[in-house]
């Protein structure tokens, strides 16, 4: 069970870079074991999956 609260704002301002990540997830442009890495500070930026 989550103990803390879902900072409504955060999302909110982070909206379109939310929608940009599932965008890149959903057409394959960024694998998802890259962008967790990258979420968890052990890479660089991810990377187009494709030329």
């Amino acid at each position: 069970m989550i103990k803390t609260r879902v900072n409504i704002g955060l999302i909110h301002d982070r909206w379109d870079d939310l929608l940009r990540v599932a965008g890149s997830l959903q057409t394959g442009k960024v694998r998802p074991a890259e962008l967790f890495r990258y979420l968890t500070g052990g890479g660089t930026r991810p990377r187009s999956a494709a030329p």
